[in-house]
């Protein structure tokens, strides 16, 4: 059996010191997710958050630079995924659920020294804890294939 990698993107907003994080009801408890959501088929990274953030939150983001890359193998129920994590703004509206786009059940900004005190999906958070202190810094290049010369 063909296993594909998934992509997912997700948005790092931060605010007065708050992640904005959106709440769902699991089985196994209560996550919070970064904003974001799989990559669709033809859809560059960015152009997929900031769709993502406008159908769930009626937001319009800017997606910034690459902050995280992380992976998650594939289990019985969940496929191979690899998370990008983008800085990201806000460029117009408020956060509001859209219960047509997303199961989420709260919208919710999380004070960033707790971060490693939730569940957060991807979970990143003793990375932004720990800040970005004699770390590289991530460039995403977004699309390298230019076919011009195919």
């Amino acid at each position: 059996m063909k296993q594909t990698v998934q992509v997912r993107v997700a948005g790092l907003i931060v605010h007065h010191e708050r992640l904005l994080a959106m709440v769902y009801d699991y089985p196994g408890g209560v996550v919070h997710a970064l904003p974001g959501g799989r990559l669709e088929e033809g859809e560059f990274a960015r152009e997929a958050l900031e769709r993502e953030f406008r159908e769930e939150l009626g937001i319009h983001i800017e997606a910034g630079d690459l902050a995280f890359v992380g992976e998650a193998k594939a289990s019985q129920i969940v496929r191979q995924t690899l998370h990008m994590v983008f800085h990201a703004r806000i460029t117009y509206g408020t956060p509001t659920l859209n219960p047509m786009e997303t199961s989420a059940k709260a919208i919710e900004w999380l004070p960033l020294p707790s971060l490693e005190g939730h569940h957060l999906y991807p979970d990143i958070g003793a990375a932004l804890c720990r800040g970005p202190q004699g770390k590289p810094t991530a460039h995403f290049l977004g699309n390298v294939m230019h076919r011009q010369w195919m």
